[in-house]
């Protein structure tokens, strides 16, 4: 039981590095795309 909800954790640890890796990613190509213009 434990483990399970550990595993279930662990994954969603890693989904949402993948999202705040995306939204890095955005949010540094639309600063840029701002000071550009």
């Amino acid at each position: 039981m434990y483990r399970k909800i550990y595993r279930k954790c662990k994954v969603l640890e890693e989904y949402d590095f993948r999202i705040y890796k995306f939204a890095f990613i955005f949010f540094s190509i639309s600063s840029s795309v701002v000071f550009s213009a």
